[in-house]
């Protein structure tokens, strides 16, 4: 019975990080389109299909790199013991989404948009790999009756 609810609470934790990171992908879509191109983003389907991949990988490549965490009793004890390394990389992680949306870092691009000649700054694609991985990695480990343990032995 503890098998099938330490399942359970592992499953639920799955389904709460792919909505989780799911929202902060269509999130970032829909804040990186222009103002005028908003609504038809949305109205398109290969939108979601795409995000929900793009979530879909995140989480096996998070799964996959989180697997020894899972399965070797020692490197599980010592993730255990240090409950505030996931918060750690989960506030990492949304910094750098923070990041994401400024302009003043990155590379310049100029697209042709019509006649007009447009710059825009973007970033390497590791900025928004390493984001995204370190928020779904940090949602998938987190074991919340560690961090509970550890708030009520420190008072």
């Amino acid at each position: 019975m503890v098998k099938f609810a330490s399942l359970s609470l592992f499953f639920l934790q799955v389904v709460l990080a792919f909505v989780f990171v799911f929202g902060l992908l269509l999130l970032h879509v829909v804040l990186s389109v222009d103002a005028s191109e908003r609504l038809s983003t949305l109205q398109s389907t290969s939108v979601y299909y795409v995000l929900l991949i793009a979530t879909r990988n995140l989480l096996i490549i998070c799964l996959l790199l989180g697997l020894p965490i899972r399965l070797i009793a020692k490197f599980r004890s010592w993730w255990a013991s240090r409950p505030m390394l996931p918060f750690v990389c989960l506030l990492v992680g949304l910094a750098l989404y923070l990041l994401l949306f400024d302009n003043n870092w990155g590379s310049t691009a100029i697209e042709y948009g019509g006649s007009t000649l447009v710059k825009k700054r973007t970033l390497p694609v590791v900025v928004y790999l390493a984001c995204f991985l370190l928020i779904t990695f940090s949602l998938l480990h987190m074991h919340p009756k560690a961090v509970f343990k550890w708030f009520t032995e420190s008072k």
